[in-house]
């Protein structure tokens, strides 16, 4: 199945919401909220440890990284990378190149840790 090989990288992803609500709606793919402090995303990361029967996500995994110095791992591992509120450090690091870099074919790796 296509699907098992799809990920979705957020980039700056604050409080993990919006990601959270991808992940709940597709479950067959993997989603990666990146962000420089992971604080905002602890209430949706907690919930989406529980069961998927109640309410959890286990496709959803956060990463704590800045977009100046995202993971190697990271590295065209994505179908898709978001970034939606670019602003500060974050704009600057995604102003300054092509962030598709991370949509290039690579291995894939099922959940990253």
């Amino acid at each position: 199945m296509e699907d098992e090989r799809y990920v979705v990288v957020d980039v700056g992803t604050g409080d993990g919401r919006w990601l959270y609500r991808l992940a709940r709606a597709r479950p067959e793919r993997l989603r990666i909220g990146v962000d420089a402090t992971l604080d905002a995303a602890r209430q949706v990361a907690r919930r989406a440890r529980r069961h998927p029967e109640r309410g959890g996500a286990p496709n959803l995994t956060f990463v704590r990284a800045g977009a100046e110095g995202l993971p190697g791992s990271l590295a065209g591992l994505a179908a898709e990378v978001h970034v939606q509120y670019p602003w500060g450090s974050l704009l600057t690091a995604v102003a300054g190149r092509d962030v598709n870099t991370l949509a290039v074919e690579a291995e894939y790796r099922w959940p990253l840790s």
